[in-house]
């Protein structure tokens, strides 16, 4: 399942429906999952996904941490230093990690956002980039 791929597009479809066959072998089928997926293989993450890797442009492989949100990351107390722990870490778009740090619950607000952008541009097509990280928080 984890294997390379030159497209982000493809190694995030795969992913994806990875996760989706064990939520399914989990909790069993859904009317509302039925009619979903499909959507979202067949129109989302084409829409989203694929102008990273057009016109001239391609996603470079970024090491993410898989997991990132507040209580996965500290302080060492004895030296101040940052921590991250708890890792699921794979090669994705830079862009990956942000979906998990949207949702309100997770502490990490905006500034490290603009934080992060000061370092890292957003990807083009830049009007796509909300949408990128809502599909992200899948």
């Amino acid at each position: 399942m984890n294997e390379w791929e030159d497209s982000w597009e493809t190694y995030f479809t795969k992913s994806m429906r990875w996760a989706l066959k064990l939520e399914l072998e989990a909790k069993g089928p859904d009317s509302e999952f039925d009619v979903l997926v499909p959507a979202l293989f067949d129109k989302v993450i084409p829409r989203l996904l694929r102008p990273l890797g057009s016109e001239g442009r391609s996603v470079r492989p970024s090491l993410v941490h898989g997991d990132l949100w507040y209580a996965n990351c500290g302080i060492d107390v004895d030296t101040g230093e940052s921590l991250i722990f708890d890792a699921c870490c794979f090669y994705a778009h830079n862009e990956y990690e942000f979906g998990q740090w949207q949702p309100i619950c997770n502490r990490f607000g905006a500034e490290y956002l603009v934080a992060y952008h000061t370092y890292v541009q957003i990807s083009p097509p830049e009007e796509d980039y909300d949408g990128r990280l809502d599909l992200y928080k899948l």
